[in-house]
């Protein structure tokens, strides 16, 4: 049995350098050169990923056409409305042309849609109609957070709500982030999912920390978006009211990302060593003590409290060091830790409470060596690059031996290998002189 060629249609470039982006490169790396080819409905990224696929790969930008939450007034609005329809009409005819004479040109069996941007629930059904072609989907973030995180207002949101179940209603399998997103879509639609979270290669982890670094300094390590500024400024807060120590120790911020909350005050004790390729996030994050994890517990994001799984904690438990989870209860999340218990859970944002969680991670060597240990567990059996391809195997029903295995993939995309990219090297081989030619 072979793998069917496959058209991963998604929103997002594999050039990104964010999650997203991280995902899809290694995806690609996954698969042999001639079973996969992909469309992204995005702005095209710097191109080093995928210049690699040749005239299997294809781009288009899509304009931001559903209306937004801080259009005011009736006639903005309806003009809004009235360029909603022309782009889903006119615009959305011309671009499933496009992917469709693509997915015909490389001869596509099956379609796999991402669909994470509002215009993509509708794109991948009718791109999977017009070919007549089985329709896969993998779901990270539920509609709901969509529409919250590009503002759509509540005509958008209605309109990208229908188009979500009509997709969903059309799938012959899925994959979800989460049991908490399984048990909500499963029954609701009757399809087959999978749990697929992304697994980093273990090339890349670093061991079990036993305690933290020193008696003298805490290092509290963050990388990403801060999902859920609320509870990063309630951080902020309480280290202030102690004025950054803890114990006698000096308490440190470091963080891995493009930007630092803006709500930050400039006397914080912050090391703000900006994006990083994923390789050098785990090995800096390996050298904090406590690995911070911020989601938002407004109302309004209740549903991806239950049903996201933040991508951030793979690379987290990747460091082995334990994690701080901030936000609200019941969550995906406090979920994940019952049955792996690799961090410690805050859900109130008053001082004491924070402080209280630091202390319990970083000031009690039983639980601190407890936790490194479940988060070892959880890398092993949920989060690793092996599972990672063996669950994408088990979604399409192929065998998994058919994939690149996991320390080649990391190393590879679609035949181009990128072993001495300093991206896509481990810390260790990074600090090896290259070899000569």
């Amino acid at each position: 049995m072979s793998i069917p060629k496959l058209l991963l249609l998604t929103g997002t470039s594999p050039d990104e350098p964010g999650v997203g982006g991280v995902w899809l490169r290694d995806i690609l790396g996954l698969f042999p050169p001639d079973r996969l080819a992909c469309f992204a409905v995005a702005a095209p990224g710097d191109g080093r990923c995928t210049r690699g696929l040749g005239n299997r790969f294809d781009t288009c930008a899509y304009p931001c056409a559903y209306p937004q939450t801080w259009v005011q007034g009736r006639l903005r609005r309806g003009l809004h409305a009235a360029r909603l329809a022309w782009v889903r009409g006119w615009r959305e005819r011309a671009l499933v042309a496009r992917v469709v004479s693509l997915a015909r040109g490389q001869g596509v069996e099956r379609v796999w849609a991402i669909p994470e941007r509002p215009h993509m629930f509708r794109i991948a059904r009718e791109v999977s109609r017009a070919l007549c072609c089985p329709l896969y989907a993998t779901i990270w973030d539920p509609p709901e957070a969509v529409a919250m995180t590009h503002h759509l207002d509540r005509l958008s949101t209605d309109v990208m709500l229908r188009d979500f179940d009509a997709l969903m209603r059309g799938l012959v399998a899925c994959s979800v982030m989460s049991e908490g997103m399984q048990a909500r879509y499963a029954p609701r639609y009757g399809v087959r999912s999978v749990i697929l979270r992304h697994g980093i290669d273990e090339a890349l982890w670093m061991p079990p920390g036993p305690r933290p670094q020193s008696d003298e300094r805490l290092m509290i390590g963050f990388a990403g978006t801060a999902n859920g500024p609320g509870e990063w400024r309630a951080l902020v807060a309480a280290l202030n009211s102690t004025r950054w120590k803890l114990d006698g120790r000096q308490v440190v911020l470091r963080t891995l990302s493009h930007s630092i909350c803006e709500s930050t005050p400039a006397e914080a004790h912050i090391e703000h060593l900006g994006y990083r390729p994923l390789p050098d996030v785990v090995q800096h994050l390996s050298d904090c003590d406590i690995l911070y994890l911020p989601f938002f517990s407004e109302p309004a994001w209740r549903v991806s409290a239950d049903t996201v799984f933040p991508t951030k904690l793979t690379t987290y438990l990747a460091a082995g060091r334990p994690v701080l989870y901030h936000g609200p209860p019941r969550s995906a999340v406090e979920r994940f830790f019952e049955r792996y218990p690799a961090g410690l859970c805050c859900t109130s944002r008053e001082p004491r409470e924070i402080l209280g969680a630091l202390r319990r991670v970083a000031g009690e060597p039983g639980n601190y060596r407890r936790m490194t240990a479940a988060g070892e567990a959880a890398r092993r059996e949920e989060l690793s690059a092996e599972v990672f391809r063996r669950r994408i195997a088990e979604l399409f029903g192929f065998d998994t031996d058919l994939l690149t295995v996991p320390g080649e993939a990391s190393m590879r995309v679609n035949g181009h290998i990128l072993r001495d990219s300093p991206a896509r090297r481990t810390p260790r081989q990074r600090a090896e002189p290259p070899a000569r030619r």
